[in-house]
C-alpha cells in the first residue's frame, strides 16, 4: 500500500519521522512535514497528485480543511485523520477546529478516550481508539490497524454513494 504521511513539523516530538519509520516497516511510505511557513492545503494535493498514494494519513490536524480532505479523495486518495496530541488546556476554537476537519475524513482515529466520541468521520462514525505504546501497542501495529480501518471505512463510504 502506498502511503503519504502529513505531520507538522515537531509533532509530539518528532512523530512524524516516527510513523514514517514505522510505516515503511510494510508499505510504501513518504512523509509530508509541513513547517508554519507553509500551506498544506495547496501543497499537500500537489504531492497526492503527483505521487498517487492509497491512503493520506494526517496526523493532529490544524490547518488543513475539509475542502482539502475532499480535493485528496477526488484524487484517488483515501483520507484518514488521527489526533495524538494533547488537548489538556488547549483552546476551545482548537478542539473545534479538529473536529471540523475530521468531519471530512473516511476515518478518524484517537489515543484519547475522551476524543473518541466527538471526532467523527465523514459517515458520522466515531473514532477508532488506538492502544497507546504504554499499552503494549508497537508503532507499526498501530499504523495497520488504521489503515485496515480507513480501507474498511472508504469501502462502506463508496457502498453508501
Amino acid at each position: 500500500m502506498r502511503i503519504v504521511i502529513a505531520a507538522p513539523c515537531g509533532t509530539s516530538g518528532g512523530a512524524g519521522e516516527a510513523l514514517l519509520a514505522a510505516a515503511r516497516e510494510r508499505h510504501d511510505a513518504s512523509l509530508f512535514d509541513h513547517p508554519a511557513s507553509r500551506d498544506p492545503t495547496l501543497e499537500l494535493p500537489d504531492l497526492v497528485s503527483r505521487t498517487r498514494p492509497d491512503v493520506v494519513l494526517l496526523i493532529d490536524v490544524a490547518r488543513e480543511d475539509p475542502e482539502t480532505l475532499d480535493t485528496l479523495r477526488e484524487l484517488g486518495a483515501r483520507v484518514a485523520v488521527w489526533v495524538d496530541a494533547t488537548t489538556d488546556g488547549a483552546a476551545p476554537w482548537v478542539l473545534a477546529r479538529r473536529r471540523w476537519i475530521a468531519g471530512g475524513a473516511d476515518a478518524t482515529a484517537t489515543t484519547r478516550k475522551d476524543e473518541a466520541h466527538v471526532l467523527l468521520d465523514r459517515m458520522g462514525r466515531e473514532a477508532l481508539l488506538l492502544n497507546r505504546p504504554d499499552d503494549g501497542a508497537e508503532l507499526a501495529d498501530r499504523i495497520e490497524t488504521l489503515l485496515t480501518w480507513t480501507t474498511s471505512c472508504a469501502t462502506d463510504v463508496a457502498e453508501e454513494e
